[in-house]
């Protein structure tokens, strides 16, 4: 599996950084979808915006595994989401309610919190916030 800009554009609104190939560990914040092959990164702390070939993006995502263990309002205050939204996240984290069948509040709630719902840590498209 390669890395897709369907994969990245839920997160677009919400500031999400990435790491580049070839650039060490400089963090950049995604900008935008140039075409379904490059995508437009900005480097923290400087105006300049630069295209890069998405299979060499990673972005910088937190893994749902991190959620495991947390008791219902710790979920329910990071995520900021209802008491309905965090039953069905944590029917989501169990395998039970399948991504396609979740709902847009708490999707948003997900990109919003750079949530990894697509498993890209687990395929080595993205990289584990708690690596860095």
């Amino acid at each position: 599996m390669k890395l897709e800009s369907k994969h990245l554009a839920p997160y677009l609104p919400y500031q999400l950084n990435c790491l580049a190939q070839g650039e060490d560990k400089q963090s950049f914040e995604f900008q935008g979808i140039f075409d379904l092959k490059w995508i437009d990164l900005n480097e923290i702390g400087r105006t300049v915006c630069k295209q890069y070939d998405i299979e060499d993006v990673f972005p910088i995502l937190k893994p749902v595994s991190d959620f495991e263990g947390m008791i219902i309002r710790d979920i329910k205050l990071f995520l900021e989401i209802s008491h309905n939204q965090t039953m069905e996240f944590l029917g989501f984290m169990d395998g039970q309610i399948k991504l396609q069948n979740i709902s847009l509040g708490l999707r948003k709630a997900m990109c919003k919190k750079h949530i990894d719902f697509n498993r890209l840590i687990e395929k080595g498209l993205a990289i584990d916030i708690n690596t860095i």
